[in-house]
């Protein structure tokens, strides 16, 4: 017998010509790893030496769906003083039926973050982003874009401002 291989975003396994015993049995396994959103199917065809039935073709389908982040548009902070520093916690939630997986963008003085890729997150699971503000004179500060990207299968952009109030 013999199972033709799959195309993404289905993989199959094992594939290829295989001997099996009267009665004995192959254990396949379908893998669907979507990289967009939607419904895919296609037919994995298994091949036999049966004279009855030759070849089986087995329809495998799966729908992706991708996450969605949510989190708060505003972060402000309270009346800081030059010198002192302040820290705040912004909460990044999956609030979709899929993965979420992305990146945190920069912030310049007088804020600060740890910018990089966060997720991945399963649905309604949270990663916590730490931004501190440490004003260095007490002019008025710019607010700033914290930009917030998700990754494929659903991309997009959350931008965040991020305002505080040096005091002296």
């Amino acid at each position: 017998m013999s199972v033709a291989p799959l195309v993404s975003p289905f993989a199959a396994s094992p594939t290829g010509a295989f001997n099996l015993s009267p009665g004995s049995k192959l254990k396949e396994m379908i893998a669907f790893q979507p990289i967009a959103v939607g419904s895919a199917s296609q037919e994995l065809v298994v091949q036999s030496g049966d004279p009855r039935k030759p070849s089986v073709d087995v329809k495998v389908s799966g729908t992706a769906a991708g996450g969605k982040l949510s989190t708060h548009r505003t972060l402000s902070f309270p009346k800081t003083g030059v010198g002192s520093s302040v820290q705040k916690n912004l909460v990044l939630k999956n609030i979709g039926k899929g993965m979420l997986s992305g990146s945190v963008g920069i912030l310049t003085s007088p804020f600060s973050v740890n910018p990089g890729p966060f997720g991945p997150l399963e649905p309604s699971a949270t990663a916590t982003v730490t931004i501190t503000f440490q004003p260095r004179s007490a002019s008025p500060t710019t607010p700033q874009t914290l930009t917030i990207a998700t990754d494929p299968p659903i991309p997009g952009v959350v931008n965040v401002q991020v305002k505080g109030t040096a005091e002296p």
